[in-house]
C-alpha cells in the first residue's frame, strides 16, 4: 500500500467514526483494510462485516476496544496484538497506519461509548419491557384458566 492509499483509508476512518458510524461511510478500501491487517477471520462481505459489528451497539462496542490502548488493543476476534507490533510479515506494513488509526479514534472515544452504551441500556430497557408485557399476558392466560 502506498502513502497516499494510506492517508485514504485513514481519512475514511475518519469519515466513519464522526459520520455516526454509518454503513454509507463504510468504505470498500476500509472494510479491505481492516479484514487484511486486524486480525480478522475471514468475512465475506463489506454488509456482512459491518452487520456483525456495527448493527448491535454491544458488538460496536467489542470492536472499539480493539482500538483503545488502554484496553491493549487485543484484536477482537484473534485475541493478539499481532496487527500493531511483533506481527508478521502482512501486518508490518501496516503498523504506521494501524496505529494512526487508533490514535485517531482516541479523541473520539469517550463521546462514542457515552453514545452506544446509551443504546445498550436502551434496547436492555425495551426487552425488558417486552419480557414484562410477555409475563403479565401469561399471568393473566393463568387466571383465567383457573377461573374456568
Amino acid at each position: 500500500m502506498t502513502a497516499d492509499e494510506k492517508r485514504k483509508v485513514l481519512a475514511d476512518w475518519l469519515k466513519f467514526l464522526n459520520g455516526g458510524l454509518k454503513i454509507e461511510r463504510f468504505t470498500e478500501r476500509l472494510y479491505t483494510h481492516l479484514i487484511m491487517h486486524y486480525e480478522y477471520i475471514a468475512h465475506y462481505s463489506r454488509q456482512g462485516f459491518y452487520e456483525v459489528y456495527f448493527s448491535d451497539p454491544e458488538a460496536t462496542l467489542r470492536f472499539l476496544d480493539q482500538f483503545d490502548r488502554e484496553k491493549g488493543c487485543v484484536s477482537t476476534e484473534s485475541g493478539m496484538i499481532l496487527w500493531i507490533r511483533n506481527g508478521n510479515d502482512i501486518c508490518q506494513g501496516y503498523y504506521d497506519l494501524n496505529n494512526a488509526m487508533i490514535d485517531a479514534l482516541a479523541p473520539l472515544l469517550p463521546n462514542l461509548h457515552q453514545s452506544l452504551e446509551g443504546d445498550t441500556l436502551r434496547r436492555a430497557e425495551q426487552r425488558m419491557m417486552e419480557e414484562q408485557k410477555k409475563v403479565a399476558e401469561l399471568r393473566l392466560r393463568q387466571e383465567e384458566r383457573k377461573q374456568k
